[in-house]
């Protein structure tokens, strides 16, 4: 089996989306995460999101954002 990393993404929900769709800001601070396992990724980088560091990992077309600083992420890419 191929390794994968488990990243914690934040992950919207009904209202969310709705309230997203309308053009309000959201904290993902109150958004729920759930884990995913990752087997490929193409790019990752920092982003700072109301002043908190979050990682947006891309894979393919699709771009997902992990509950975590770069640093935690290059951290655990090094360490497991």
């Amino acid at each position: 089996m191929t390794n994968a990393i488990i990243l914690p993404i934040i992950v919207h929900d009904d209202s969310t989306k709705m309230l997203k769709s309308v053009g309000v800001k959201l904290n993902y601070e109150n958004m729920d995460t759930v884990d995913f396992a990752f087997f490929k990724i193409d790019y990752a980088c920092g982003i700072d999101y109301d002043g908190i560091n979050y990682t947006e990992i891309y894979t393919g077309d699709q771009c997902f954002v992990a509950k975590l600083t770069f640093d935690d992420f290059l951290n655990l890419l090094e360490n497991g």
